[in-house]
């Protein structure tokens, strides 16, 4: 946990394989299921957002928001603001 209200969870991973010859062919990663209780706020609304590499999105000015986020490909950097004023920089990867 980075404060009280950032934190970072670990997603479970399993490689998925070829029906043929069972050769590993990439992987599934569970990023929601309602029955683990993970989140504290239950999502009511969940897209996909991309950044050209290169690119910037932002600032969105949220004063007050529960939000979820997992870097599919690439690296990305988030920057919020906590209740004490201080900028938190968060880094995610693949």
């Amino acid at each position: 946990m980075l404060n009280d209200k950032i934190r970072f969870i670990s997603l479970e991973t399993h490689p998925t394989r070829n029906i043929r010859d069972k050769h590993v062919n990439g992987s599934l990663i569970v990023v929601w299921r309602d029955w683990d209780k993970i989140l504290e706020v239950i999502p009511k609304m969940i897209y996909v957002s991309s950044v050209n590499p290169g690119e910037i999105k932002g600032p969105h000015i949220h004063t007050e928001r529960d939000s979820y986020f997992v870097c599919i490909r690439g690296k990305v950097v988030f920057i919020a603001k906590d209740k004490d004023g201080k900028y938190l920089e968060i880094e995610s990867d693949e």
